[in-house]
């Protein structure tokens, strides 16, 4: 059944269920639909009924809602109303009446009537604090703000007023310091400017702080400002006064100074005169420059002329060395004239030498070509005149002598065959025929009678002419070869036209030709005669030369045909003999010769192969011939002879021997021990054992001893006894054989001692050193004895060595050079003669090379009593005791000289020179001689003797520091020269001494840099050292006027 609705329910028609109503609708029971509730009231869901919003709250998102602060509602309201104007209420409030407004000293912050903090202010109804104004302040929850007491100020918003402090002042509304010049106490609203010439910093607080300006400033503008280079002011002072002309002065000067010689006072301070001038004197104003041909440095006091041979324009600040080819003249580097020249730094330029010339600026001079000449200052070479010529560099020309002539443009001797009569000719003439000159010849020479010659003959050459034939006697029927001997037999066998024989047998001639004839030379030929020239026939020889000259031999020495025998050799005497000795051998047997006007000729054949004519030879009678053989013919040889007469020979078939002699090459032992018998062996060539004669030895090779026996073992070999021989001799050997040919041996047999070692010197020394030996029985030459050395170092194994040479002087000294020994080793020493030693019972240390790097110092004081020196350097040993001489030489004396005492260190000697060395300058050479190490001599040192320095004055006294160092000029005495050992040292308030620089301008004056950065009111004082002396002139002081910071 359909169901009616209950009120806050409601159905459309045909519904199956009542829905709820909404929140803030309403319905009454049996409703189709909800209504809405009315504004200002609200409900639940499902509310037959609406409710109205109480006072004090409004509805809000579809509910009551109590109204916030500041805000109000009546009942039934949609929204809360705020306060009006500057007022404020509680939440919940239900009218206007409710909102009140905010008391003086709050405002209406953030919907809430809040108080105003301090430095703020507000009046009765204000939404906001307003910020108190600089110079003004407030307490908090003020309505107003109140003024800073006169002499404070605050900042906008300030709770308070601050007091200016002292030193400042309102201004402006503001706490400013009190200026430069000015001060005030606190809480002054006007700063006070400072009273009279007097300053203040910026700040000042009271009238106390107020200052007169210092020395080297003034008040200037209002303000105490520094002087200026090149013025000067006293403290207080209200100006800066201009120095004086010729002083100068720092920036912040007190007072003025002089500069000193070598510096002026150039833009209003004291500076070092630039290179190219100088300043002769103090308190110069400016540098003057210097004159052509002098220079100078920078802080020169004069100008230096340039060296000779240089020059410099005006200003300088160094020479010029005149190039070469130029010289100085007037004070200029001008270049040679032509005719001289110079090399470089000349002072005149030379002239040329005779034979030479130059041109313009000419370093050197050139030598004249050939043929040409000049005398001295020559620009130029003159040509020689015809017939003249000269060598190069020639200062005149030599006229050609008579003999020579002038060709190609030389002076040349006329060749042979040609001559020039005069001197100065320009050809040779030749010679004519049948006269003949020599080379250099003036005239020709006629030939003489005998002679003749062609055209340009340098001789004459004798007339053809035939002076003998060769051999004149001739076996008759015999084909027989002569040589024609003469002269100009003509000059080839082509200027032979024909020869022969003019052949006379009774009162019949007959002329042969010559089978064959042969040119040999201008004085030789040879004819070969035919058979049938018959017996006791006599000839002529007929020569026709080419050149149609017919010329015969002597028809006083006609050739011979006739039955001349032929020689024979039957037998030669002796038969035996010693090689390379001379023999006369006798020849026997017959046609010997003795024939009128016939020639015997005698030689000897050996059989190996040597041929030669007897050394001479004598033609007894037709049988006998005595020939003397020469003493170059070796052993066994067989020695033949031939006899010559004219074409007739003959050839002995008997022979001379020649046998070997004995040779001695050496001998063995060649020493022993003295006293015992001695068996020696003689080695050599010896002849047969049937011809040994005797073995013999000698000391002198005069007396003989026979050896006690003797036996030949073979051709080589003999084996001698000698019968106990004594110490100290020396013997040599002689085999003779039965020919009488004898021999001595070239080596020698020595009986000996043994050697002993007595000495050796020196006993050490670098490993070098030639050491002597000194003993007795060192042998009898270089060759006895032996000499070796054992190395034992200081580590390491003990080697033996030789000597790096060994020289024997005499059989009781010689001398052992070692061999580059390690330093610190030993070294024992062994002599070996023969089978006999001896060892040294000494040893020799090896040292090391002492070295001496430097010597210190380099001078003394006159009044020095103890001048002492270090000398530095090395291997000088190790102990005191090590030390055993210390000398040294001055002024290069040949002689050493000791020190008066000396002290070791390991690194240093010291060594104490007399007082008595005189002033100047030495050169010294120390020489160090140690027992471990060798002598040593260091490099030349420089010692300087002098008066010690002394400080006179000091200039300035006192001055300004104002913008950098200042130059003080110390002069004294002694203060040395530029290669002296010179200190500069100042102290300040005689505190410690601190180093200057400075320079030494000469043996007086020093002028020193003192920096800046010193108190005002300081005072200087100055050292100066020079060598091992020193001054410090207290009273002598320099004082700090006035000064900046470093």
């Amino acid at each position: 059944s359909c169901t009616q609705c209950t009120a806050g329910k409601f159905a459309v028609a045909g519904s199956t269920t009542c829905s709820q109503c909404n929140a803030n609708t309403r319905s009454n029971a049996g409703a189709s639909t909800c209504t809405n509730c009315a504004a200002g009231s609200t409900s639940a869901a499902g509310s037959s009924s609406c409710t109205v919003c109480p006072a004090g709250s409004a509805v809000q998102g579809g509910s009551c809602t109590q109204c916030s602060a500041n805000t109000y509602s009546a009942a039934g309201s949609t929204t809360c109303t705020p306060c009006p104007g500057a007022s404020t209420s509680s939440a919940g409030a239900t009218s206007a009446g409710d909102c009140s407004a905010c008391p003086a000293g709050s405002a209406v912050i953030s919907g809430s009537c809040t108080q105003c903090t301090a430095g703020k202010f507000a009046v009765a109804g204000s939404t906001t604090c307003s910020q108190c104004n600089a110079n003004t302040r407030s307490n908090a929850g003020a309505s107003t703000c109140t003024n800073c007491a006169a002499g404070s100020t605050s900042a906008a918003g300030s709770s308070s007023c601050t007091v200016c402090p002292a030193g400042s002042a309102v201004q402006g509304g503001s706490c400013t310091q009190c200026s430069a010049n000015t001060y005030s106490a606190a809480g002054s609203t006007t700063c006070t400017p400072c009273p009279g010439a007097s300053t203040s910093s910026a700040g000042a607080t009271s009238a106390g702080d107020c200052s007169a300006c210092p020395a080297g400033s003034a008040v200037i503008s209002g303000s105490c400002t520094q002087c200026t280079a090149g013025k000067f002011a006293l403290a207080g002072s209200t100006t800066c006064n201009e120095c004086a002309a010729g002083l100068f002065s720092a920036a912040g000067a007190s007072s003025c100074g002089a500069c000193p010689a070598g510096s002026a006072v150039i833009d209003s301070s004291c500076q070092f005169c630039g290179v190219g001038t100088y300043s002769a004197s103090s308190g110069s104003t400016s540098c003057s420059s210097c004159d052509v041909n002098t220079y100078s440095l920078a802080g020169s006091s004069t100008c230096a002329a340039c060296a000779s041979g240089s020059t410099s324009s005006a200003g300088s600040s160094s020479c010029t060395v005149c190039p070469a080819g130029s010289a100085v003249v007037s004070g200029a580097c001008s270049s040679c004239d032509a005719g001289t020249y110079s090399t470089s730094s000349a002072t005149v330029c030379s002239n040329c030498a005779g034979g030479k010339y130059s041109g313009s600026g000419s370093t050197t001079c050139s030598s004249c070509s050939n043929n040409t000449y000049s005398s001295s200052s020559a620009s130029s070479c003159t040509s020689c005149l015809t017939g003249y010529t000269s060598g190069a560099g020639a200062s005149s020309c030599t006229k050609c002598p008579a003999g020579s002539a002038v060709i190609n443009g030389i002076c040349s001797t006329c060749p042979g065959g040609h001559i020039s009569a005069s001197a100065g000719s320009t050809s040779c003439t030749q010679c004519a025929a049948n006269t003949y000159a020599t080379a250099g010849s003036s005239s020709c020479t006629s030939c003489d009678a005998d002679k003749r010659s062609t055209a340009g003959s340098s001789e004459c050459e004798f007339i053809p002419a035939i002076y003998d034939v060769n051999p004149r006697y001739i076996p008759w029927n015999t084909i027989a070869t002569i040589t024609v001997a003469g002269v100009t037999l003509g000059h080839s066998n082509n200027e032979i036209d024909s020869m022969s024989i003019i052949v006379s047998m009774g009162t019949d001639t007959a002329v042969v030709p010559c089978t064959i004839y042969k040119w040999i030379s201008m004085q030789r030929l040879t004819c070969v005669i035919p058979t049938f020239i018959g017996q006791t026939a006599t000839a002529v020889v007929k020569l026709v030369l080419t050149e149609g000259l017919t010329i015969y031999s002597s028809y006083a020495r006609p050739l011979v045909f006739d039955d001349f025998s032929i020689p024979t050799i039957a037998s030669v005497y002796p038969e035996l003999g010693n090689s390379f000795t001379s023999y006369n051998i006798t020849l026997t047997g017959s046609g010997f010769g003795l024939y009128v006007n016939t020639t015997t000729t005698v030689t000897y054949i050996t059989s190996g192969g040597l041929s030669s004519n007897c050394i001479t030879y004598e033609v007894v009678t037709n049988k006998t011939i005595i020939c003397q053989l020469g003493d170059n013919i070796p052993g066994d040889q067989k020695v033949k002879f031939r006899v010559t007469m004219d074409l007739l020979s003959s050839t002995s078939t008997a022979s001379f021997l020649t046998v070997t002699g004995p040779i001695i090459t050496r001998v063995s032992p060649t020493t022993g021990t003295a006293g015992t018998e001695r068996v020696i062996t003689i080695i050599g060539e010896f002849a047969r054992s049937a011809l040994l004669a005797n073995v013999s030895y000698s000391q002198n090779q005069i007396v003989l001893t026979p050896c006690a026996s003797y036996v030949r073992i073979n051709n080589n070999r003999i084996i001698c006894t000698v019968s106990s021989p004594p110490a100290g001799f020396s013997y040599t050997f002689q085999v003779c054989d039965v020919m009488g040919y004898c021999a001595w041996s070239v080596t020698t047999y020595s009986e000996i001692v043994a050697p002993t070692l007595d000495s050796i010197n020196p006993t050490s020394g670098i490993g070098t050193t030639k050491v002597t030996l000194t003993g007795t029985n060192f042998g009898n030459g270089q060759g006895d004895v032996q000499v070796s050395i054992s190395i034992v170092p200081k580590t390491g194994t003990i080697t033996r060595k030789s000597c790096a040479s060994m020289v024997w002087i005499s059989s009781t000294k010689l001398t052992c050079t070692l061999p580059d020994v390690s330093a610190d080793s030993k070294v024992d020493f062994r002599v070996v003669v023969g089978s006999q030693e001896v060892d040294s019972a000494v040893s020799f240390l090896v040292l090391a090379v002492a070295g001496i790097s430097s010597v210190s110092p380099n001078s003394a004081g006159t009044n020095v009593y103890q001048r002492t020196v270090t000398i530095y350097g090395s291997n000088f040993g190790t102990t005191p005791t090590d030390l055993t001489l210390v000398q040294y030489t001055f002024n290069q004396a040949t002689s050493a000289t000791s020190c008066v005492s000396w002290a070791f260190t390991v690194d240093y000697i010291t060594c104490r020179l007399p007082q008595s060395i005189a002033k100047g300058p030495y050169t010294f050479s120390f020489t160090i001689r140690s027992q471990k190490s060798a002598a040593t001599t260091n490099v030349e040192s420089v010692y300087y003797v002098r008066d010690a320095p002394t400080i006179t004055s000091i200039s300035p006294t006192s001055a300004t520091f104002a913008s950098g160092s200042v130059l003080v000029t110390i002069t004294g005495t002694n203060f040395g020269n530029l290669d002296s050992s010179v200190m500069v040292d100042y102290s300040v308030d005689n505190k410690s001494l601190k180093s200057a620089y400075f320079v030494l301008t000469s043996d007086t004056i020093i002028v020193a840099t003192i920096p800046q950065g010193l108190t005002v009111g300081s005072v200087l004082r100055f050292m100066v050292t020079v060598g091992d002396q020193d001054v410090y002139n207290d009273q002598k002081v320099f004082t700090v006027a006035g000064a900046l910071p470093a």
